[in-house]
């Protein structure tokens, strides 16, 4: 029985497992167990700072009992694309995810003992940075720092708090190429009518997304702008020779799994 912990950046596929879930468009009893937004709020968020009381709370509950006996050998899914902090403060000046750090520690704590997947989503940097909401944005636009983030960095420092478990990073720079194949993952999709269902859903998805996204001009100086594109290409490399780590590339994913759009 697998974990798998979506610990997102985000703006980058937000909600995309819960909306699916809550579509009722996949056999619950057949596919990964999904912790619910409800669930995760009553229990495991409080888990997080208060562990030693929660943590036989959590074990109660109806969706998890068989991963804390070994009776259920579905794998469970915990997707939080906000986990890590607000878009905006990656790029803040001396940005540190100390705090979020010790949550992820915490959280594969709940599940000691059992195979955890940590899946991560990056993009590049200039165009997750014009994904931001126009608060976010006008904020860094008018702010007089920039600091470009290194996606790299964010999953070293991830790979030290949870040495056991096995991370996934998954290249956004085309959503549309991985988002399928991230929710035939998580969910453990394998029946083609639940497939065909989430992939109609996926496609009908990003069509909003890509409707929706803000197509602000940056207007940062060309030497930014050019850091920005840069650290995204140096961080793919660091990443793909990270050992314990898989890095899901877009060319990498079958074209059957890449939804049209």
């Amino acid at each position: 029985m697998m974990i798998n912990l979506h610990v997102g950046i985000p703006h980058l596929l937000p909600n995309l497992i819960h909306d699916i879930q809550k579509r009722a468009i996949v056999n619950s009893r057949k596919t990964a167990t999904v912790i619910s937004r409800d669930e995760w709020k009553s229990l495991f968020r409080p888990a997080l700072s208060e562990r030693r009381r929660k943590i036989l709370e959590i074990a109660s509950m109806p969706a998890l009992q068989g991963a804390y006996t070994g009776s259920d050998s579905r794998n469970i899914t915990i997707s939080q694309h906000t986990f890590l902090g607000k878009g905006i403060s990656f790029f803040a000046p001396k940005h540190s995810i100390i705090g979020y750090e010790r949550k992820i520690e915490k959280l594969v704590g709940l599940f000691e003992g059992r195979r955890i997947n940590i899946h991560i989503l990056i993009k590049d940097q200039h165009e997750y940075l014009r994904g931001l909401t126009g608060e976010e944005l006008n904020h860094f636009l008018q702010s007089d720092w920039v600091s470009i983030p290194s996606w790299s960095d964010l999953v070293q420092r991830i790979r030290i708090s949870a040495p056991n478990s096995k991370l996934i990073v998954w290249d956004c720079e085309e959503e549309n190429k991985i988002a399928f194949a991230f929710a035939t993952w998580m969910l453990e999709l394998k029946r083609d009518a639940e497939m065909n269902n989430v992939y109609n859903f996926v496609r009908e998805y990003m069509q909003k997304i890509s409707a929706t996204r803000g197509q602000m001009e940056l207007n940062l100086p060309p030497r930014v702008s050019e850091s920005l594109d840069l650290q995204y290409f140096l961080d793919c490399e660091e990443i793909s020779k990270m050992e314990g780590v898989s890095f899901v590339k877009k060319e990498r994913v079958p074209k059957a799994l890449q939804v049209s759009i």
